[in-house]
């Protein structure tokens, strides 16, 4: 049962994550320009899954070698930072410009990879490792968020081509403080 609970919250909150993120807009924009939209996603969602590996690695390793409760403080505190960095930043529009090609899917893929390195979303997912009974579940979940977002917004994408990215990005900054907090205090 927690398995279920953690495979669904790691995909809730990657969901949240790359709500408006520069991969999403970038698989998004790449969808827009090609109109191919399993093809893309799978690329993108190929890509983030083999960003993620290594922190989700590094996750069950550090479990061998911390207290459980620092381990704990530090995911909670990687939430608060990235909800109050989404809160307060601007987040920026990014478009994909050009024909669609088999290059395209080496880009998408190539952005897709390179932007999760080190990236809020890695960090996240690491600080949900962190306290997951099983982490593989976790990191299971992260995939299918992804996937599903890039999926559902690609196809609301392509008939509606209007995003408030601002908006968008203070609600998921609140989401992931109040995950924090909730972390931090023991609810979740």
């Amino acid at each position: 049962m927690i398995e279920i609970y953690e495979f669904a919250l790691s995909t809730a909150i990657i969901i949240l994550a790359e709500l408006a993120d520069k991969t999403m807009v970038a698989t998004v924009s790449t969808v827009l320009a090609s109109g191919r939209i399993l093809k893309t996603v799978i690329v993108a969602t190929l890509a983030f899954t083999l960003a993620n590996i290594i922190p989700v690695v590094g996750a069950i390793t550090a479990r061998f070698f911390l207290p459980t409760q620092l381990l704990l403080y530090v995911s909670s505190a990687l939430f608060i930072f990235f909800g109050l960095f989404y809160i307060l930043f601007e987040p920026r529009e990014e478009r994909y410009e050009g024909k669609f090609t088999s290059k395209s899917l080496v880009a998408v893929f190539s952005l897709v990879a390179l932007s999760e390195l080190g990236d809020k979303t890695q960090l996240s997912l690491m600080a949900l490792a962190l306290e997951a009974r099983s982490p593989v579940c976790v990191f299971l979940g992260a995939i299918m968020g992804f996937f599903t977002l890039n999926i559902a917004a690609s196809i609301l994408l392509t008939r509606i081509v209007k995003v408030d990215y601002r908006s968008l990005s203070r609600i998921v900054g609140l989401v992931f403080v109040l995950v924090g907090l909730a972390s931090f205090l023991n609810i979740i």
